[in-house]
């Protein structure tokens, strides 16, 4: 049986919104009402078990306890394993780390050593010419302006 309305099932004036308020009954509203309707009755049978203490409600109580635990096992001793794993290679980065560090650090000094060399030899012609004019404009102050 398809979802669909065929031509032949159309009313002559059907209107989009009256076809689609009667694909909504027929295929969203039902089902949830009767799904609701079922649960209700497993719901009240429940209590009415419990209430007069059938042995029943304890025979399902406990296969329900096992189907929800049983998944929950299995997926915290995943978790388990992959934090094992995670723990296990942590350990074996933190051994390497050290030796890694030192290459790092020598390189970074040998980085700093070559830039520090370039800043001063790109300065070195800007301070000899200001370093000549301070000492000339000393010298002129010391020989021309006594105070």
């Amino acid at each position: 049986m398809s979802d669909k309305l065929s031509v032949a099932e159309l009313p002559v004036n059907a209107s989009p919104a009256a076809l689609h308020r009667q694909q909504m009954l027929k295929q969203v509203w039902l089902p949830i009402i009767i799904s609701l309707v079922v649960v209700l009755a497993l719901m009240i049978l429940t209590i009415v078990g419990a209430v007069q203490g059938s042995p029943q409600v304890t025979h399902w109580g406990g296969i329900a306890a096992i189907l929800i635990i049983i998944p929950m096992l299995l997926l915290l001793l995943v978790l388990l394993a992959i934090t094992g794993a995670m723990v296990f290679g942590m350990n074996k980065l933190l051994k390497k780390m050290p030796v890694w560090m030192l290459k790092l650090q020598m390189l970074m000094l040998r980085i700093y050593r070559a830039v520090r060399s370039g800043s001063d030899a790109a300065t070195q012609p800007v301070m000899k010419v200001n370093s000549f004019t301070a000492g000339t404009r000393a010298l002129w102050n010391r020989l021309f302006h006594r105070r």
